[in-house]
């Protein structure tokens, strides 16, 4: 009864992958979802699907068995055939999970003879995944005990603080209003598919991303369809002080024209609006701007503000990851499928990184 019911969910889950590109326009529970644009990423890819109800639920947390599946398929990495763990050994996910270990992403001896693929994974587990899984494992080995800038940096134990460092400085992840990181917290669909397309981005894997371009080679796109038009204009530039990390941010102030003359209601959210910032080490982060969902009626016109904070490569640790420069900053928004690009706001972003 036990193998049918473990076949019997591979089923389901295989089936949901197969179907995916069907899902990202039915599932009703990701409208309107902050993270519905990059988990829709993930679905066409054929990394992540939904439930067979026609649900996704980006709430409900997420086990490691999916993750590592998830991530396995997100990077497209080869099956590699082998176990590692006692409990591990008839489980639907042993290759994929035996993957991730080949590739040095997950580590056995961090977790004993038992991998515990059912239980629901960590924030902090997946942020060490992702730094490993950017080749920067030995970066964040040495920088053990770095101060991480989250309001609970006492909280979390030493040896994960260069893996959580690395991940904030690079935008793999980010913290909660209150400033915390909640290392310990378990992460639910949504916050797992949101942390693994940066990866994608940050790695130059995610295939929607803008191609980056020199600014002085950017034609004039237009920013606009037949029923939205969009213009974005840089109100405001200013760098920040440095914080206690020694780090210093510019941080622009974006105002997003939208005229919606269609006839139905247009979403737009800050996973839809991106600033992706080329470094001179050839890694693409998206800038920091908080979370935001705003939704411009029929007809209607509206002014989208919002603030992203671009980390300048002018401290020791930001210099070692990124590069010495930012080469290229291009600002991308995506509505229904639509691609705009706004190429003198991102000249703009440029001039005021120099």
């Amino acid at each position: 009864m036990k193998r049918f019911l473990t076949i019997l969910m591979l089923c389901f889950f295989t089936a949901a992958l197969f179907f995916a590109p069907a899902y990202a326009a039915t599932m009703a529970d990701l409208q309107g979802h902050w993270s519905a644009g990059d988990v829709s990423k993930l679905i066409e890819r054929g990394a992540i699907g939904g439930y067979p109800d026609g649900t996704f639920r980006p709430d409900t947390t997420i086990t490691r068995a999916e993750f590592s599946k998830i991530l396995r398929q997100s990077l497209s990495l080869t099956s590699t055939e082998g176990n590692d763990f006692t409990d591990t050994a008839s489980h639907w996910a042993v290759t994929d999970i035996h993957t991730l270990v080949s590739n040095q992403i997950i580590v056995p001896a961090e977790y004993g003879s038992q991998y515990g693929p059912d239980t629901a994974i960590t924030r902090r587990e997946i942020a060490i995944m992702l730094i490993r899984a950017m080749g920067l494992n030995d970066s964040a080995v040495a920088l053990s005990g770095q101060a991480t800038g989250f309001s609970d940096d006492a909280s979390i134990h030493s040896y994960d603080k260069g893996y959580l460092y690395l991940a904030k400085e690079l935008g793999l992840v980010g913290g909660y209003e209150d400033g915390s990181f909640r290392p310990a917290g378990k992460a639910t669909r949504a916050e797992a598919s949101v942390m693994i397309v940066r990866l994608l981005n940050l790695k130059g894997l995610d295939d929607s991303s803008v191609p980056a371009e020199s600014p002085d080679k950017q034609t004039e796109t237009p920013s606009q369809s037949a029923a939205v038009s969009c213009q974005l204009t840089v109100s405001q530039t200013e760098r920040t002080t440095r914080n206690a990390l020694g780090e210093q941010y510019v941080a622009a102030t974006l105002e997003l024209a939208v005229q919606n003359r269609s006839d139905q209601a247009v979403s737009i959210s800050s996973s839809d609006l991106k600033t992706i910032v080329t470094y001179s080490s050839g890694a693409q982060v998206t800038a920091m701007q908080p979370e935001f969902q705003q939704t411009v009626a029929a007809g209607q016109d509206q002014v989208i503000s919002t603030t992203v904070h671009i980390l300048l490569p002018d401290n020791q640790v930001a210099n070692l990851v990124l590069g010495s420069q930012i080469q290229n900053i291009a600002v991308q928004l995506t509505i229904n499928g639509q691609a705009y690009t706004f190429p003198e706001a991102s000249a703009m972003l440029q001039n005021a990184v120099q």
